[in-house]
């Protein structure tokens, strides 16, 4: 089983969080979002925890699994 944080709650966002919610070998760990209101309702229709967004935040160059 792989593990996805969802970045984005739009429109698109939500369906890759669809996508990856329907898959036997996925599985939705978090929904981040700059929008806290986008992010609470994809991640409630996902059942998954909203996480807030930093905005400037640094993204580091590797991210452990």
């Amino acid at each position: 089983m792989i593990g996805f944080a969802q970045f984005g709650a739009g429109r698109i966002g939500a369906i890759h969080a669809g996508n990856i919610a329907r898959h036997r070998g996925a599985r939705l760990i978090h929904v981040v979002d700059v929008n806290r209101v986008a992010a609470e309702r994809l991640a409630a229709s996902t059942a998954r925890p909203w996480q807030p967004a930093r905005r400037h935040s640094p993204i580091p160059r590797s991210m452990p699994c």
